[in-house]
């Protein structure tokens, strides 16, 4: 069985929720998807947040109590933060396959935006690029990846100081052409992924700068050289990368 987590603090829970947990379940071909209902997010502050009795009201109401459940279990088991709760998940629950949603690729779009300010050579890496790719290519979809690289897109867009979808738009079209060549190739070869993650990370730079020029109307320069050299740089990373992802897919 697998078994999609939406969590949140659902204050209040609204279609959107409930819109990305039917898009979620049918994509990733999830049996379930739980709305999990945040007790109280240390990392957020309490005004305005609604007790929680009423926030499990409004996403028990938008759940239909068959595909799409809404449960407090992080009040029952204590757990405040992710990880707790889902090796507390993983023990209860030895036969479900637990696909935790959004939650890599929110990391991966933190990492790119805020790690550089702080580790200003890390700033060639693409991570939320990478992410995408990997998707693409193991799930072997172009629908599903289109929308996962669209998603993860916007939300890059709207964590930077780029136009919103800048990266939504190259993004969608990664995933669009990794899934689609995915069918075509090997992709479990690490010689290929290393080519099709240098190949993608080229195109997506590329074709960046091709509509900062013509929908921005941007005087960017392209440095050929230099993206060709981060390009090995963040395929170097994927081949690492792209396994523990793979673990934790598994281990879920």
């Amino acid at each position: 069985m697998r078994v999609g987590l939406l969590g949140g603090s659902f204050n209040p829970a609204h279609p959107g929720h409930r819109h990305v947990a039917d898009l979620a379940r049918r994509r990733l071909r999830l049996d379930q998807v739980w709305l999990l209902v945040s007790p109280g997010n240390p990392l957020k502050p309490t005004e305005g947040m609604a007790p929680f009795a009423q926030r499990m009201a409004s996403a028990r109401r938008l759940a239909d109590g068959r595909h799409v459940l809404a449960t407090g279990i992080e009040a029952e088991l204590g757990t405040h933060f992710t990880i707790d709760t889902l090796r507390l998940l993983l023990r209860r629950f030895s036969r479900v396959r637990f696909v935790w949603l959004i939650v890599i690729p929110l990391i991966a779009v933190l990492s790119q935006v805020y790690v550089p300010r702080f580790v200003w050579f890390l700033s060639y890496l693409e991570l939320p690029l990478l992410i995408t790719v990997h998707f693409a290519l193991h799930r072997r979809s172009p629908v599903a990846a289109v929308f996962y690289g669209m998603s993860i897109g916007l939300v890059q867009d709207s964590l930077s100081h780029q136009p919103i979808g800048m990266f939504g738009i190259v993004k969608t079209l990664v995933g669009y052409f990794a899934a689609s060549v995915s069918m075509r190739f090997d992709v479990e070869n690490p010689v290929v992924t290393f080519i099709l993650s240098f190949f993608f990370y080229f195109f997506h730079q590329f074709f960046y700068w091709v509509l900062a020029r013509a929908l921005l109307g941007e005087a960017v320069n392209f440095d050929a050289q230099q993206t060709l050299v981060f390009g090995l740089l963040n395929a170097a990373v994927a081949l690492p990368l792209f396994r523990i992802l793979d673990k934790l897919k598994v281990a879920a």
